[in-house]
């Protein structure tokens, strides 16, 4: 449990890390670095929420038929 919740809490600064920092890049006129900012924020994020759909899967929490 503390693992998990060190892994919430890491995902969401780095969340809100990169989008201070690439709302930052933005309003300096650096649109690319902020694309390219926000990007590398939601990578992780996205693989994190695919992992834990794929466990939930697996442990039978969620239904292949939707019922």
């Amino acid at each position: 449990m503390t693992n998990e919740r060190f892994a919430r809490r890491t995902l969401a600064v780095a969340a809100l890390f990169g989008v201070i920092l690439g709302g930052t890049a933005f309003l300096s006129g650096y649109p690319a670095t902020a694309s390219w900012v926000w990007t590398a924020a939601t990578i992780p994020i996205v693989v994190a929420l695919a992992v834990s759909i794929v466990c939930d899967f697996l442990a039978g929490c969620i239904s292949a038929g939707g019922r």
